[in-house]
């Protein structure tokens, strides 16, 4: 009996850290989470090259307020003054924010936080890096040759509602495209309810 009991422990304890605390944690504590995102890169760009440089993404969520961008400033050595704006698609100016290469290593990921913009899901927006005022040795920015260069978008989450159904969404599709992990959780789960059903008839 005593083992049966424990197998119901662990078997809930897993299910729970496995799959409910990650989800309670994502909603409640995580307040930014990854809007749009271009990660592939294989090679960096200097904004010497370029004068300015743009790159446009389409929103997938509203409240977008972070975007994250990768530099390279061997030994600090570029302190000049930077400019990072971000533009809608029709060229109005939202967000405009000064930088410098004193806050800039190599590598480093410089973030760009700015007030959550509440009507940007499904719309295209540009942001662009300018080079103000360079120390002499340009940074530059990671880029991808085909895609253009490499950032993170993240929205501010509002709507615990509608953030709970779509984390439930993802933990599903999630498990789908893992078939490996999702017989083996299955299979656990099939176990217990086997076992219990089994020493419940022997009682």
């Amino acid at each position: 009996m005593k083992n049966h009991k424990l197998l119901w422990v662990v078997t809930i304890g897993f299910s729970f850290l496995g799959i409910v605390f990650p989800l309670l944690f994502s909603l409640f504590v995580v307040k930014n989470r990854q809007d749009a995102s271009q990660p592939l890169q294989d090679s960096f760009v200097a904004l010497s090259e370029k004068g300015i440089i743009e790159q446009t993404f389409i929103a997938q969520n509203d409240f977008i307020n972070i975007i994250m961008l990768n530099f390279k400033n061997p030994n600090f050595a570029d302190k000049g003054d930077f400019l990072f704006s971000l533009k809608s698609s029709d060229g109005q100016l939202l967000v405009e924010m000064p930088f410098s290469g004193y806050n800039i290593g190599d590598p480093s990921t410089v973030r760009f936080q700015f007030e959550p913009i509440s009507l940007s899901k499904n719309k295209k927006f540009i942001f662009s890096i300018k080079s103000v005022s360079s120390g002499g040795v340009t940074i530059s920015m990671a880029s991808s040759k085909k895609k253009g260069f490499n950032y993170a978008v993240y929205y501010r989450t509002v709507n615990k509602k509608s953030e709970a159904i779509d984390l439930i969404g993802r933990l599903f599709k999630g498990l789908l495209s893992d078939p490996l992990f999702l017989v083996f959780w299955l299979l656990l789960l099939f176990l217990t309810v086997w076992t219990k059903i089994k020493f419940s008839k022997k009682e």
